[in-house]
């Protein structure tokens, strides 16, 4: 018998908890939350003093066209993130099944508590360094 809906382990904690919205707050943080199947979320007027914060999305693809100061994606399942260059860091924290590629360059990517996750880096990228806690299954 499969479980109560909220009873699976580990299911609820990870993808949407509303309405999907992409917002940018303050000038500096673009907030990108609750995505369900989006295959192809284009963020093209991003900038690099902004970081972007994917958060609580499932099954997404997200195409940050532009150089930005940071990328966090938390809370994410089964999220695909392309970016261009990173000045700081890409961040991946409680996330499962995640897939992200620098096309440009990436000095540092940390990754918490994740399981499944896939980094492909650029030629500029492979440098990076990569640290990871409390997490497995990554290539």
């Amino acid at each position: 018998a499969a479980p109560a809906a909220g009873g699976s382990k580990g299911f609820n904690r990870r993808g949407p908890r509303g309405p999907p919205s992409k917002e940018l707050q303050k000038d500096v943080n673009w907030m990108v939350e609750n995505y369900d199947g989006e295959r192809n979320l284009v963020m093209d007027d991003v900038t690099m003093q902004q970081l972007v914060c994917i958060i609580n999305c499932r099954n997404t693809t997200v195409h940050i066209k532009n150089k930005v100061k940071s990328i966090c994606i938390d809370g994410c399942e089964k999220v695909n993130v392309i970016c261009q260059d990173v000045i700081s860091a890409v961040e991946l924290v409680n996330s499962d099944r995640c897939q992200m590629q620098a096309v440009g360059k990436v000095v540092a990517i940390a990754i918490d508590k994740c399981d499944g996750v896939n980094v492909f880096l650029s030629k500029e990228s492979m440098n990076a360094e990569i640290t990871a806690s409390k997490s497995s299954e990554m290539n």
